[in-house]
């Protein structure tokens, strides 16, 4: 065929809508393509593209680095669409074929229909109708890993699981013999664990589950272990109470092993936990590798030895993680694969071996794994173009290989303005996964906290509310958290994670570089700053935990005063109203009731304490003048109360506004915020949830045996 033809049509998909969002596709295509014209297919390499294209050093290492597979199957990916919507007729076909990357070039006959064959995907797509049909066989399915040495293989069905009616999916995890799917779901505003058998249509929640999150199985397939603040808990999937395993503050992705041992991750910061899953006091079992950048690690999962376990490394730098291993016997960790961050690993199973699961910029890959070298071998290849990221890599396999994985979600909150009444009234930047939220004294910036999805890195930064521009703050920090307004609007006050500690950093908005506050151990992250200027307060946990407050004249080595001594404590907010030692009084959250309730105590002194919410409550915040207080209700309401002028602090009966869908998060001891109030109190900005059009769902893969 001419080049010019080829280039023809070369210059027609790059110029398509398909390919308007995809410069590096773009760049890729034109690339394999220019250099097949060239006669110099022996140069259309793995590492030449990487290099050339990619944007990856000389030294680039497929053995760590995916990056070249992950893009070319989203290369084709992109093609097979083009040529079924707006390349149905063009006379010219460029294909890139599996296994290298030497694209192909074929006429289209003029008596083909203008379509191309119907690809495999659609046909994936179709099974999906039968999938209640197909249930009953699940566990008796393995997955298998591809090599370019390996002979070519069936194609996988994939099959999809809705949740239950009228709920939203969380995390889940498949049972080690491949019969029961464990997920955590959010029904009528609470978020409950749910066991679906997998020849069944239906799922049951099991009670006592409430606020579960990252749930895992053990061994035997037989109980379910998960997160609940403030503790681990396990119970039996046949149902029955919960037991308590341990305490911890956050809890972030566990893995429970052959030899009885529970291993964990937490957040903010910090490194693995082990715990005898019959329960006790969990013991550090890693140690971060402060030489290769790393400030946190968790998403652990246990190798069949039950003593090695994979384990995702969070780096200073805003890149992708790291996949590790290590073992219950030896801190002594080893590089696996630069990747998202959660890894799972799926057995040999019917004449194909091991295989290492994991994501690399939102692609799902399988390559195989060595247990006994621990180490990768062979190729990887893609097993799906986009996979979604809850805090890991939503994706879990059972011990004869049956996996599932959720397809990938889209940022689904939006900053929305609201009046006292729920009406929206404006809406402000993009579509988003913030966590924490902080409006500016002028009300003309707004401070965030956002985390990279596929490393789990979190950044402060500063969003211009008139332009929704966004420009990075704290460079220096390895990771920040829950951003604090200085009363003027001039300074910023967040948490920063480094390799080492936890500490608070202070930066002015219109300088470079941010400077410490205040130097600690443990978890330490701030919630307000007084109205006056002079002091801030933190919530700490681990150590010390309570509510502390800091003077803002202070060394960084003043930790200021223990405001109060409960770790049950936390999130505390000053009053704008001041007396001659500073705010009079200090809202906060407490759970010494059973659940989250919104409380006052005076300031400094700490000596008489009100009961504001009814009902449950969290997010404390307050009107400008002080005669007002805002909270979130358990199920996402926002709540106002008004404060009675007086010498004394005395509230009227909580009223609701409207519902703002912000729900606790698994770890509510953690400053959360999610809304931020204007001076009169009269505009309400809320990250809100946006209504998704379908719901989510799990695909089961299923490879041929």
């Amino acid at each position: 065929m001419e080049a010019d033809r080829i280039r023809t049509q070369l210059d027609r998909i790059l110029a398509s809508s398909t390919f308007a969002d995809a410069e590096r596709a773009r760049r890729f295509l034109r690339f394999v393509v220019e250099l097949a014209l060239a006669g110099r297919n022996d140069e259309i390499k793995e590492s030449v593209v990487a290099v050339e294209v990619l944007g990856r050093a000389a030294s680039f290492d497929p053995r760590m680095d995916p990056i070249v597979r992950v893009e070319a199957g989203r290369l084709r990916t992109r093609l097979s669409s083009y040529y079924q919507s707006e390349g149905t007729s063009d006379p010219v076909i460029i294909d890139l074929p599996k296994g290298g990357y030497v694209p192909h070039f074929e006429e289209r006959p003029s008596s083909q229909p203008a379509t191309m064959p119907r690809p495999k995907s659609a046909r994936r797509q179709a099974l999906i109708a039968v999938s209640a049909a197909l249930s009953g066989v699940l566990a008796f399915w393995a997955i298998s890993s591809y090599s370019h040495s390996a002979p070519p293989l069936p194609e996988p069905v994939r099959l999809s699981v809705l949740p239950p009616e009228g709920s939203e999916l969380k995390n889940m995890t498949i049972s080690p013999d491949g019969r029961y799917l464990a997920f955590t779901a959010t029904s009528e505003k609470v978020t409950r664990l749910w066991i679906r058998k997998l020849e069944s249509l239906d799922a049951r929640a099991l009670p006592g589950t409430e606020g579960a999150a990252f749930p895992f199985w053990s061994p035997d397939s037989q109980s379910v272990a998960f997160f609940s603040f403030p503790q681990l808990r396990k119970i039996r999937a046949a149902g029955g109470p919960s037991q308590a395993i341990c305490a911890t503050d956050a809890g972030f992705g566990g893995t429970w092993g052959s030899q009885g041992v529970i291993v964990f991750g937490q957040r903010p910061g910090g490194t693995l936990f082990q715990v005898p899953a019959a329960g006790g006091t969990p013991k550090p079992v890693t140690t971060l590798d402060r030489a290769h950048g790393e400030i946190v690690q968790f998403s652990p999962y246990f190798l069949p030895d039950g003593r090695h376990f994979l384990y995702s490394a969070v780096n200073r730098m805003p890149t992708v993680s790291s996949v590790r291993v290590s073992s219950l016997d030896s801190h002594d960790a080893k590089l696996v694969v630069n990747a998202d961050v959660g890894a799972v690993y799926a057995p040999p199973y019917a004449g194909h071996a091991g295989s290492l699961l994991f994501s690399y910029h939102g692609a799902l890959m399988s390559q195989p794994f060595d247990t006994e070298r621990l180490e990768l071998s062979g190729a990887a290849s893609q097993i799906a173009p986009n996979v979604r990221h809850l805090g890991r890599t939503e994706v879990s396999v059972s011990s004869n290989g049956v996996i599932a994985y959720q397809g990938n979600s889209e940022k689904d909150r939006q900053l929305t303005w609201f009046d006292r009444n729920g009406r929206e009234i404006g809406t402000a930047g993009s579509r988003n996964d913030y966590n924490n939220v902080s409006l500016s004294p002028d009300e003309k910036r707004l401070a965030i906290e956002a985390c990279d999805p596929y490393s789990g890195r979190c950044e402060i930064w500063i969003m211009d509310l008139q332009r929704g521009s966004l420009s990075r703050i704290g460079t220096q920090a390895e990771e920040g958290f829950a951003p604090v307004w200085s009363p003027d609007g001039s300074e910023i006050v967040f948490s920063a994670a480094s390799s080492s500690v936890m500490t608070l950093m202070r930066q002015a908005v219109d300088e470079p570089n941010a400077v410490p506050f205040l130097g600690l151990g443990g978890v330490v992250v701030s919630s307000d700053w007084s109205a006056d200027g002079k002091f801030v307060a933190y919530t700490r946990l681990q150590v010390e935990g309570g509510i502390w407050v800091k003077p803002t004249g202070g060394n960084t080595g003043d930790r200021g005063r223990w405001y109060s001594r409960a770790d049950h404590e936390c999130c505390a907010a000053f009053s704008p109203i001041l007396s001659v030692e500073g705010p009079r009084w200090m809202a906060y959250t407490s759970d010494e009731t059973g659940q989250n309730e919104v409380y006052v105590k005076t300031f400094p002194a700490g000596d008489r304490k009100w009961q504001v919410s009814n009902g449950g409550g969290w997010q404390p915040q307050w009107r400008q003048d002080g005669r007002e207080i805002f909270y979130l209700a358990l199920d996402g309401k926002l709540m106002a109360s008004d404060v009675v002028a007086g010498p004394n602090f005395a509230s009227g009966a909580p009223q609701t506004l409207f519902d703002t869908t912000s729900l606790p998060s698994p770890a509510p001891k953690l400053p959360e915020k999610t809304y931020a109030v204007d001076k009169a109190g009269q505009r309400f900005l809320v990250n809100c949830a946006l209504r998704k059009s379908a719901p989510g769902s799990i695909t089961i893969l299923l490879p041929s045996r």
